[in-house]
């Protein structure tokens, strides 16, 4: 049985194992942290998209057993003007519908099927090195063990160390210019309906939460800042300066953000990266998945969702096709030309998240216009991101190029 060795137990590393296994080949998870990923990080959207690939895997539990669901957002101008509610997707034959979903739980979640599956998982092994030959490749990890699979696949996310030893000219990836502050607050007295999904472009800064049926508001905020946070900031700067930036940023805007914001525990602060469009995402026995090999930013609400379509491609090609390289190849030249397209998307709208003066008054006449059209399913609907399905049955051919 090929052994396949998997760097990064994300997203992207879970469900890569999961399809794999599903495949017939013998994967192995090696995770750089030793803690669970259980607190960590705000808050996603797992799209109908996304689910539709963990349909393929037969790991959909894993999501429909937390989080609440999100069919819908409306989204409102900083004065409180409401401009519209856009679907995000519609449903999956069974009803099931796009959800939105604790980081760090659906993290753990996936993580538990694979061990469940019997799927070897290593934390604590952070990549330093690989060693790439003819017969296999070997990973050398920070604490002095190593391990040589058949293949490997490199899913350990935006800042990839696969990316950086495979491709080194494209190790880092660019800051958008966007800084994401997010947490969980109490909704009493804030006026949230359980359920609701609010999208709020305000004045100087972008505010998003949604109410899950229990009661406790989870949000994010998107300031921009020239630079990205570093960890000095990040030692230096404590909840209480974050919170105190934030109400002074949403001061002049109307809706539930200064106050969902000050009710909030602990805050998790990160930085908005991208991956746009990478030449090429493997080498004859390496290969990227998720944010490694494409991150868009987080405004296009896809990272969770595209990285479980990888997961699930990568395995379809390898299954079907009559070695690793023909599969590398067919398997980006099936998913970049949609990778590329949803990153350009994530792009275009953090353009309007956080903007000057004049910008924005241009910014809020589109925006009545734009999101109609989002609604509508005209020009600029967006249906083309949530109707893509994975079908595991589906044999695929080797690209022809």
């Amino acid at each position: 049985m090929t052994r396949i060795l998997i760097v990064g137990g994300g997203v992207a590393g879970a469900v890569t194992a999961l399809a794999l296994a599903k495949a017939g080949y013998d994967p192995e998870l090696f995770e750089a942290y030793e803690t669970s990923p259980e607190h960590r990080g705000s808050y996603l959207t797992v799209a109908v998209n996304g689910l539709s690939a963990l349909y393929a895997v037969d790991a959909v539990d894993a999501v429909n057993g937390v989080g609440f669901a999100a069919p819908s957002i409306a989204f409102y101008l900083g004065n409180g003007r409401r401009l519209n509610e856009v679907k995000v997707g519609g449903s999956l034959p069974d009803g099931t519908v796009t959800r939105s979903v604790r980081r760090g739980e659906l993290h753990a979640r996936l993580l538990d099927e694979v061990r469940r599956r019997s799927i070897p998982v290593h934390t604590g092994k952070r990549l330093k090195a690989l060693d790439e030959k003819a017969t296999g490749v070997t990973a050398y990890f920070a604490d002095g063990t190593s391990a040589t699979g058949d293949l490997l696949v490199g899913a350990d996310g935006v800042h990839s160390t696969v990316r950086r030893l495979i491709l080194p000219e494209f190790a880092t990836a660019p800051y958008t210019g966007l800084i994401n502050i997010g947490g969980f607050s109490p909704a009493a007295g804030l006026g949230l309906a359980p359920g609701e999904h609010r999208m709020v472009f305000g004045r100087r800064a972008f505010f998003g939460c949604a109410v899950e049926p229990g009661g406790d508001v989870w949000w994010f905020a998107n300031l921009g800042r020239k630079e990205a946070v570093t960890r000095e900031d990040l030692e230096h700067t404590d909840d209480a300066r974050w919170k105190a930036r934030l109400a002074g940023v949403f001061a002049r805007d109307r809706g539930p953000a200064r106050a969902v914001v000050a009710a909030s525990g602990p805050l998790t602060v990160s930085n908005s990266y991208e991956v746009a469009d990478l030449p090429v995402w493997h080498t004859s026995r390496v290969v990227l998945a998720g944010d490694a090999a494409h991150a868009a930013s987080p405004a296009a609400g896809q990272g969770a969702s595209m990285a479980m379509e990888d997961g699930a491609a990568l395995a379809q090609c390898l299954r079907d096709l009559p070695t690793p390289e023909a599969a590398f190849r067919t398997y980006q030249e099936l998913r970049r030309p949609r990778a590329r397209r949803v990153t350009a998307q994530g792009a275009r709208a953090s353009k309007f998240k956080a903007v000057g003066p004049l910008q924005r008054r241009i910014r809020d006449r589109k925006l009545p216009a734009l999101l109609a059209g989002h609604a509508s399913g005209g020009e600029h609907s967006l249906a083309w991101i949530y109707e893509h399905r994975v079908s595991w049955d589906t044999r695929v051919e080797a690209h022809s190029g």
